[in-house]
C-alpha cells in the first residue's frame, strides 16, 4: 500500500434466491484496488482445478467504477481469481471460497464521486447461496496512472492500448491443451502463438503452486491489438492504459501536496537524505 487507506464497502453481503444483485459504493479521492472475498456454500471445484464450466450454477461477475468511468466490465470473478493466483499467489485458495484483488492502476474520482462496485449473482436460489466481503484501498499518494479492465468474448476484435492481455478457456476443456493458435497484429506485423505454449508459460510464471487455466497473450507497453482466435471457447481480458486528463493531474497533485504538507517538522526529519 502507498499510504493508502482501507475502505469497507460490504461485509459478509448475502446473494440467495432474493438477491441477486448489490451496487456496493464508498467515497474516496482516488482508488488502487478493490479486495474481494466470495464464500459459496456449494464446492466448485471445477473452478479450482482450472476447468470451468460453462455458466457453472455459482457463476458471479464483478462490474467496478470510479464515478462515471468504468474500470471492470462485467467479469466474471473467477477469471478476476484467476489473474490474482496467477500473479500474487492467491485468488482461489480453496474449493468454496474466493480472495482476490482487482488492481485498478490509481483512479483518481471527480469531487463527489464514488468508488461503485456491482456485484451479479445470477443463479443462487435458497440453496445456493454466496457470501460477498469488498474493500477498497483508497487516498493513497501516488501520481495518477489509471488502467481498465475490459472483457471478450468475441473470436476477432481490437483492444486499443492494451498493456496486457490474458485469454481463458471457457468451454469445459484447458488452455494448455489447445490445438489452436492466437493471432496478434499490431505494428504492421502479425504474431501467431501456440495457445498451449502461452499456457505453459503462464503456469511456469505463476506465483504458488495451484494451476491456472489461462494463457497471456501479451504483455508490455500499451498497444493497440487486433486479436483473432480460430475457434469459440475462448474469452479474454485486456489491461488498458487510460490517459491521464488535466484536471486529473492537477487534483491529484494538489491531494498529494496537501498530504505531505501534513507532516510536523519532527516527522520530515526521519526521511532527511533517504
Amino acid at each position: 500500500m502507498s499510504s493508502a487507506y482501507i475502505g469497507q464497502l460490504a461485509f459478509n453481503k448475502e446473494f440467495n434466491a432474493s438477491n441477486h444483485y448489490e451496487r456496493l459504493s464508498f467515497g474516496a479521492q482516488n482508488v488502487e484496488r478493490i479486495l474481494v472475498e466470495l464464500d459459496f456454500s456449494h464446492d466448485y471445484t471445477a473452478w479450482t482445478s482450472g476447468l470451468h464450466a460453462t455458466q457453472n450454477s455459482l457463476d458471479c461477475f464483478i462490474s467496478v467504477l470510479a464515478g462515471n468511468n468504468t474500470i471492470v466490465n462485467r467479469i466474471p470473478a473467477w477469471m478476476l481469481a484467476t489473474i490474482s493466483q496467477q500473479e500474487n499467489g492467491t485468488g482461489i485458495p480453496s474449493t468454496t471460497e474466493m480472495i482476490f484483488e482487482i488492481d485498478c492502476g490509481i483512479w483518481s474520482l471527480l469531487h463527489g464521486s464514488e468508488i461503485l462496485v456491482n456485484i451479479d449473482c445470477p443463479n443462487t436460489d435458497g440453496t445456493q447461496k454466496v457470501t460477498a466481503t469488498v474493500h477498497a484501498e483508497v487516498n493513497g499518494i501516488l501520481p495518477p496512472d489509471p488502467q481498465r479492465m475490459l472483457y471478450r468474448t468475441d473470436n476477432a476484435f481490437m483492444i486499443e492500448g492494451v498493456s496486457k492481455l490474458w485469454g481463458f478457456k471457457t468451454d469445459g476443456s484447458t488452455a494448455e491443451e489447445a490445438q489452436h493458435n492466437v493471432d496478434m497484429t499490431y505494428g504492421g506485423e502479425t504474431i501467431s502463438q501456440p495457445i498451449s505454449g502461452l499456457a505453459a508459460v503462464c503456469n511456469v510464471d505463476t506465483v504458488g503452486d495451484a494451476k491456472v487455466n489461462a494463457f497471456v497473450v501479451y504483455d508490455g507497453a500499451a498497444r493497440d491489438i487486433q486479436v483473432n482466435v480460430p475457434s469459440t471457447g475462448y474469452a479474454f481480458i485486456g489491461v488498458t492504459d487510460v490517459k491521464v486528463s488535466q484536471e486529473t493531474l492537477v487534483r491529484q497533485t494538489s491531494f498529494i501536496r496537501k498530504k505531505l504538507n501534513s507532516f510536523s517538522l519532527k516527522e520530515r526529519s526521519y526521511n532527511k537524505n533517504k
